[in-house]
């Protein structure tokens, strides 16, 4: 029998990295490298079928990521790394958002640099990331400080640290809501469910109205997860009075039924 298909070979710039999937939702490995399609027969790579690419976070469980020019996902990293240094500048000046381009409105500096930190490890540049860390060393930017430490750590899989930092972030900023709906994201993948659902109720207690919405649909899968069967049933029909078009929904529906079921035995 010949063993013949196709593949990605000559990888390089190669990282690993941990962190929640938003294909598959699942917390997991994911790994980003350049690479070179190619028709290959018994595993050895004959006919290229494409060019250079970048593959970014491949996640482990479902192989879904994002395929990105070379010199395209470079400029995207090139202008992450401009874009963070305004908001450095704004955390240490005491102030919470920045403004790139005044048609965008203002970005809020912690969840800009969060984003930051994962494209730039995801691309190899951890010691940039290190860098902006230690310019958050300023009292007023122990939140900012906190919530970046989280995030590479959670990068790096070290999910202990990770829960650490978040709660140092809670802490420094008691009115946030962000570090323990991060936590409850966090723990939900580590199938800690009650502990998430714990973390994501405090989320709601210090969220805005208007992010309650999607922190309930985010607690939804951890709650039939945990076999919570009874406080899903309930956080379903509250989903569903904010959203009647759920409804329409044919499988969202189905997984609502099955929990209800579940509820009454």
């Amino acid at each position: 029998m010949i063993i013949f298909g196709t593949g990605q070979y000559f990888k390089s710039r190669k990282v690993i990295q941990y962190g929640l999937c938003p294909a598959c939702n699942r917390q997991t490995k994911m790994r980003s490298y350049n690479s070179m399609p190619f028709f290959h027969v018994y595993f050895v790579p004959l006919i290229p079928i494409g060019g250079r690419k970048r593959l970014h976070k491949v996640c482990a469980s479902c192989s879904n990521g994002t395929e990105f020019d070379p010199g395209q996902f470079d400029a995207i990293i090139e202008g992450l790394m401009e874009r963070s240094a305004d908001a450095v500048v704004a955390l240490k000046n005491g102030e919470s958002t920045f403004t790139n381009d005044p048609e965008d409105g203002p970005i809020d500096c912690v969840g800009f640099l969060h984003h930051v930190a994962d494209w730039l490890y995801s691309a190899g540049d951890s010691e940039f990331c290190d860098g902006i860390i230690a310019q958050l060393a300023d009292p007023q930017c122990r939140f900012a400080q906190a919530m970046l430490l989280a995030a590479l750590s959670e990068i790096k899989g070290k999910n202990g640290e990770t829960m650490s930092h978040y709660w140092e972030a809670s802490q420094a900023k008691k009115e946030s809501f962000a570090p323990h709906q991060l936590m409850g994201q966090l723990l939900g993948g580590m199938k800690r469910y009650k502990e998430s659902i714990d973390a994501y109720t405090q989320a709601i207690n210090l969220a805005p109205a208007e992010f309650h919405y999607d922190l309930r649909l985010a607690m939804a899968d951890i709650l039939v997860a945990g076999k919570m069967h009874k406080e899903a049933s309930a956080n379903f029909d509250w989903l569903i009075a904010k959203n009647p078009e759920l409804v329409r929904s044919k499988e969202f529906m189905k997984y609502v039924n099955k929990s209800k079921k579940k509820a009454e035995v």
